[in-house]
């Protein structure tokens, strides 16, 4: 047993130099390369041993790809890009927190998709949150173009990107990441970002309402509100959603367009659909339902052809019983059959007055 225990201190006494002086041999080597693909090289085997007394060196490295410039000659530039990818894998390896800044600088200068994506992923790594509002705007930049056509081929990046924001799991990054998950992207990286919308909160209805009242895309709204609705969330929390998505419809008054027209009358319907389901008894429910009527009445020419349309308000006043509901309910009939008896119609339709 001496004799092990004796063999042992001898080894790591003998070693011990050898792994001192780790990095100091690896520096050497590597200022030996000449040309990008040596140093790209010597970079990806640098990895294996990389330890914490790499860091100084891995950022000397960066700073060296900063100040390298732009390469034009497309075979070193694969290589300068797999220089760059190679040294943000021992950024991740190391958690590098304080390296992203220099590569950033250089992000510009890579231009395959692939290589891009797997850059933020690493970046991401280094667990730095500073990062979270950065990869934010990226990704809505990204969304702006796809919504426009642009990003075909670009998906890897994006791919990238939400699995870049699947490390921090960020509520911040929900309404970026939602947009992802919408029928836009393929299917694979929509899977990836619904998964990560269900990381980030079990109970999504108070994020689908911060979309809803900042999103000018009535599609979003209408999905967001699908969304929340059929989430875990609690039922004040999906009441609370609907209410504010029909109040959000109700005060947009003007609209020409014949497309948006009928995603304004669907996103009103299935708010006072879900309130009706929710059966809440949030005194706001109330409110939305009256200011919806009150704008309908005050819209020039409307003729809701739909009889479900206004039986939809009604129900949900009943669902919702309450003092205030009763009283609006009442008020809305008696207001009814007054312009029916005065032969002046409901101005809901000719069946709306009968039923």
């Amino acid at each position: 047993m001496k004799k092990y225990f004796l063999t042992t201190f001898i080894l790591i006494f003998i070693m011990a130099p050898i792994f001192s002086q780790n990095v100091r041999v690896w520096k050497r080597l590597y200022n030996k390369a000449q040309s990008v693909k040596e140093k790209r090289n010597k970079v990806e085997q640098m990895y294996r041993v990389a330890d914490e007394s790499f860091k100084r060196f891995v950022i000397e490295i960066l700073d060296e790809q900063v100040s390298y410039g732009t390469v034009k000659n497309k075979l070193v530039k694969k290589d300068y890009e797999q220089w760059i990818a190679a040294t943000v894998k021992i950024v991740a390896k190391l958690k590098i927190a304080e390296s992203v800044e220099r590569i950033k600088k250089v992000l510009g200068n890579i231009d395959t998709p692939l290589t891009l994506g797997q850059i933020y992923l690493d970046m991401a790594k280094t667990e730095n949150k500073e990062l979270i509002p950065w990869f934010n705007r990226l990704l809505y930049d990204f969304n702006l173009q796809h919504s426009q056509g642009g990003t075909v081929g670009k998906e890897p990046i994006i791919d990238g990107m939400i699995q870049a924001l699947a490390v921090f799991n960020d509520p911040s990054s929900f309404p970026y990441v939602f947009y992802v998950a919408m029928p836009n992207y393929e299917e694979r990286i929509r899977n990836r970002a619904d998964q990560l919308l269900k990381n980030i909160s079990n109970d999504p209805a108070p994020l689908c309402k911060e979309i809803i009242l900042e999103e000018q895309d009535k599609n979003v709204r209408m999905q967001a509100l699908k969304y929340g609705y059929e989430s875990e969330s609690s039922n004040e929390d999906k009441a609370d959603m609907a209410i504010a998505a029909l109040f959000q419809e109700v005060n947009i008054i003007g609209e020409k367009d014949a497309v948006q027209k009928l995603l304004k009358k669907e996103v009103e319907d299935l708010a006072i659909q879900y309130i009706k389901a929710l059966k809440t008894t949030n005194p706001n429910a109330v409110k939305a339902i009256e200011a919806k009527w009150f704008r309908d009445r005050k819209v020039k020419n409307i003729r809701v052809e739909d009889t479900n349309h206004m039986i939809n308000m009604v129900e949900a006043l009943q669902s919702i019983a309450t003092d205030d509901a009763v009283i609006l309910l009442t008020t809305k009939l008696a207001y009814f059959n007054e312009k029916v008896s005065a032969d002046f119609g409901t101005g809901y339709g000719e069946k709306e007055g009968q039923k």
